[in-house]
Formats: C-alpha cells, sequence, structure tokens
C-alpha cells in the first residue's frame, strides 16, 4: 500500500484569493496551465449515475476551480456523458469507466479498504481520472489536482494516496480555527477549509472546551451532572458535516 501525507494547509486553493484567469501557479497563469494540459470549453465532469453526495460536491468543486481559469464545463453522469475530453469522478463501484481502468490495471485503487480515504488520480488517455477507495477519497483526488495545477503542472499526472489514519480529528479550540461549540455550528466555510487538512471528526480533545463529563455518563460517580443534550448535538452535527 502506498502511504502518503494527508492534504495540508496548501491545499486551501489559491483560486480562492483570485477572481479570474489571472491567478498564478508558481510563474505560469493558470490559464495558461489548462491549455498546456489541452484543457478548454466542453470538456466534462463525470460523475456515477447515483452519486454520492460527496462525489457531488468533488465535482462541484472541480467545476468551479477549472472556472477559474475561464473554462465552462458541465456536469454530466455516466450515462449521459457524450465528452470526447473528460474527467471521471467516482469509484470502481458506481462508475463503470472507472472500473473498466481497474479492470486493465491502468489504475490501481481496488485494493485500498473502503475504510480509508484513498485516491489515485491519473491522466488516461483524453481523460482526468480521479478514482477514490470512498466518496471522500474522490473529493481529495480533486484537491490534488487542484494541487498539481497550481504547482505548474509539471511531470506525469499520476498520484495515489492513502492517509496513515482513518480518523482524522480537530478540535473547536485550535487558534486557528475556533468555534464555540456551545453557540454555533461549524460554518461551511470552516468546514470546506478543514476538509482540505484531511480532517473527518470533530473531538474536544480535552482542549478547554469541557471534560469527559461533557460527553459521557459515569455509572460510578452518580454526582456526576449528564451531558447537555444540545453540546452533544453540537458535535455530531459538526462531525457530520465533516464528513461530507
Amino acid at each position: 500500500m502506498t502511504i502518503a501525507a494527508l492534504p495540508t494547509l496548501s491545499l486551501i486553493s489559491a483560486a480562492d484569493s483570485y477572481a479570474n484567469g489571472s491567478l498564478l501557479t508558481g510563474e505560469k497563469p493558470i490559464v495558461s496551465v489548462f491549455a498546456k494540459l489541452g484543457l478548454a470549453d466542453g470538456c466534462e465532469i463525470v460523475t456515477a449515475d447515483r452519486p454520492d453526495i460527496v462525489e457531488n460536491t468533488a465535482a462541484e468543486m472541480l467545476r468551479k476551480f477549472l472556472g477559474k481559469g475561464g473554462l465552462q464545463v458541465r456536469i454530466v453522469t455516466e450515462s449521459k456523458s457524450t465528452g470526447e475530453k473528460r474527467f471521471l469522478l467516482g469509484r470502481e463501484s458506481n462508475l463503470k469507466a472507472i472500473k473498466e481502468l481497474g479492470d486493465k490495471r491502468r489504475i490501481n485503487i481496488r485494493n485500498v479498504s473502503t475504510e480509508d480515504d484513498g485516491f489515485h488520480l491519473k491522466r488516461i488517455a483524453n481523460d482526468f481520472v480521479v478514482a477514490g477507495a470512498n466518496p471522500r477519497g474522490v473529493l481529495y483526488g480533486v484537491y490534488a489536482f487542484e494541487d498539481f495545477i497550481n504547482a505548474g503542472a509539471s511531470g506525469k499526472l499520476d498520484i495515489r494516496k492513502v492517509p496513515y489514519f482513518r480518523k482524522r480529528g480537530s478540535a473547536p479550540d485550535y487558534y486557528w480555527h475556533p468555534i464555540n461549540a456551545t453557540t454555533e455550528i461549524l460554518p461551511e466555510a470552516k468546514a470546506v477549509y478543514l476538509s482540505r487538512l484531511g480532517v473527518n471528526q470533530w473531538t474536544d480533545q480535552g482542549l478547554g472546551i469541557g471534560g469527559l463529563n461533557d460527553f459521557v455518563t459515569s455509572d460510578v460517580f452518580p454526582f456526576q451532572k449528564p451531558p447537555k443534550a444540545d453540546y452533544l448535538k453540537a458535535f455530531r452535527t459538526m462531525t457530520a458535516l465533516l464528513k461530507k
């Protein structure tokens, strides 16, 4: 199994900081990088006929990123795809084109557990393939494509990564993304930011929000107050967002 580090702060796409195709990728404008790869209007982002909600998110993020370089692309399901140049987003279990590539051993994701957020990002002929072991793997593959473009698209596009850990948590009291768990649900913008860091669950981690008694009921110490229902609900909601 190939092991690679999780997405880091560099995955916060520079595309979000610019309004148009003048976005720089090192020394090259993003428009030039797309042209270098032969990307132009008319490309299709192809998802499964019944995509997971996370795969829909991945497709929409990719569409917006391509739009930063002035490309007009559409998102279509596999059964309606007619394009000659495609971004294939999905898993072997739900996208026939990706399964066929797996059968031919042109992509290598089949032996990665669905409990892992692994992906294989590869250019094959006219197609750009983002094959995930699970839906989050597809999303991470899109982030990796953005990184590849932002770095100038140097070399062959063939990136396969599997996180070291299946559960990767963060906490409301970390100073770079403070959240008051008692008063606010995780904002979408911060959920996207944490997703790019590879975070997939939200925990207190003993960083000051509360103690163990804020999460569990004690059978040994009856004087301990039971957890607050609203507090637990907030954490469950935040974790659910991060899983999307």
